[in-house]
Formats: C-alpha cells, sequence, structure tokens
C-alpha cells in the first residue's frame, strides 16, 4: 500500500512519541491495547500488555533520557502504519549515547497499538 499514513493514526503516534518523550508514561501508554504486544532488547524479547511496558519503560528512563522525533509516517497496509523516527539518547547529565534514526511498525487493532515492531533503515 505504502502511502500517507490516516490522519488518525498518525495524530494518535505524533502524541504517542511526544508524551514518551516527555516521560509523560500514563498519556504514552493510552494508544496500546491492553494485551499490546512489545519489542524489548531490539526485538530479542518480546513482553505483553500495557502494564510490562509501563514496567519496562520506568527501567529504562532510570538511567537515561531519550527523545523521538517522527519524521514520517506511511501505511504499509491498512492497520499497518511505518514510523521513520530520528531518536537521540542522552544520559542523565545531558550527554548524547546514540542518534540515529530508526524504523518502527505499528499494528492497529480496534483503533488502538496491539503490536509494536523494529524495521530496518
Amino acid at each position: 500500500m505504502d502511502e500517507a499514513a490516516h490522519p488518525e493514526f498518525e495524530k494518535l503516534l505524533r502524541d504517542m512519541f511526544a508524551a514518551f518523550s516527555a516521560k509523560d508514561i500514563e498519556t504514552a501508554l493510552k494508544p496500546l491495547r491492553s494485551d499490546v504486544d512489545w519489542p524489548i532488547e531490539l526485538g530479542k524479547v518480546r513482553i505483553h500488555g500495557r502494564d510490562a511496558v509501563r514496567e519496562y519503560w520506568n527501567d529504562v528512563w532510570l538511567g537515561m533520557n531519550a527523545d523521538l522525533e517522527p519524521i514520517r509516517f506511511t501505511m504499509e497496509t491498512d492497520k499497518r502504519v511505518v514510523v521513520e523516527s530520528r531518536q537521540r539518547i542522552y544520559d542523565d547529565t545531558g550527554r548524547v549515547l546514540v542518534d540515529h534514526l530508526v524504523r518502527f511498525i505499528f499494528t492497529f487493532r480496534d483503533g488502538l497499538i496491539s503490536r509494536m515492531d523494529f524495521g530496518a533503515i
């Protein structure tokens, strides 16, 4: 399909990325289904459920800050949105640890995110 993402999906994802970058965890979690399937460790391990994602994000944020800047939203299928994003990770002193592009693939069900995957850039 590879066309611009549906405006509703794009807004939902932009809001989620902004909330994540601001460490507003409850707002960032709102678009996730309660049974969401989510990758950690670059997809080597998967966790399930909004509570598991909350716990993971809280652990990740203990030693670093992340800023996600979405660049492009593309519909891959009628239920999958690909987001290319610039990801910057900082330590607690503000030193940049990582600055690169990341591709996130979100699968939607009933208007909410049911799965997230990483894709190659």
